[in-house]
């Protein structure tokens, strides 16, 4: 993969950039600086209540709970840092090609791995709730439990190491622009792998995790109270 860094503002057509006024940028700062301040605490208390009890470890719907609890502590902590910084100096710090790579990766990969593990906990629900006698022996639960999160989890970040670090195309960096702009591999002509990408981790994963959703609200409705359904 081949890099270059530019100090215009013309190449790349992503985000906000130091164009956008300075009070706008400030509010904007102050806001997510408050959000990150507050969230740390929250995550902390959370994320003590699961691990120091064996029994909430232990519980099953708990586990894709904690492994998104840490990719989101890691945008938070990580990310939004990088984010944080743009906004008060207006460029990308330190001005790197490195800088770059890793920001954009933390945030796409930490981003769509959330989307697609929501996906399998909203269908792994239905498993728990209604089908929780699948899951009684260690090789179901392998199954239908630890294999789907470890698949989910290897691909994506076997996904994004290839398309941030590999895909065969040449960055421009643009420090001046948040995320630096674009992965070259987002700019590539349509159809392309990010087209894909964008519907499948996006746009797809929002239905599923929507229909999923209310499909187990019908189920858990209809099961507690069948008979409202014909009043």
């Amino acid at each position: 993969m081949n890099t270059t860094a530019t100090s215009t503002t013309t190449e790349i057509p992503n985000g906000f950039s130091v164009g956008t006024s300075a009070p706008s940028r400030m509010i904007t700062y102050v806001v997510l600086q408050l959000c990150q301040l507050l969230s740390l605490p929250a995550y902390g208390f959370v994320g003590f209540h699961l691990l120091s009890s064996q029994n909430l470890q232990q519980m099953l719907n708990n586990h894709a709970i904690l492994i998104l609890l840490l990719i989101n502590f890691i945008v938070l902590t990580i990310d939004l840092s990088f984010v944080l910084n743009f906004l008060r100096t207006g460029v990308t710090s330190p001005s790197t090609n490195a800088t770059c790579i890793i920001w954009i990766f933390i945030d796409i990969c930490m981003y769509n791995g959330s989307n697609l593990l929501m996906c399998w906990v909203s269908i792994e629900r239905h498993l728990l709730t209604f089908h929780a006698n699948w899951l009684n022996t260690r090789k179901c639960r392998f199954f239908l439990h630890y294999l789907p999160l470890g698949c989910i989890i290897g691909y994506i970040f076997i996904y994004y190491i290839y398309v941030v670090f590999f895909y065969p195309c040449e960055n421009s960096f643009n420090f001046t622009y948040a995320f630096c702009g674009y992965p070259c591999y987002v700019l590539q002509p349509a159809p392309s792998l990010f087209n894909i990408e964008t519907l499948v981790h996006q746009v797809a994963s929002c239905f599923v995790i929507g229909g999923f959703s209310i499909a187990l609200l019908i189920r858990t409705l209809v099961r507690k109270c069948p008979c409202r359904l014909f009043f």
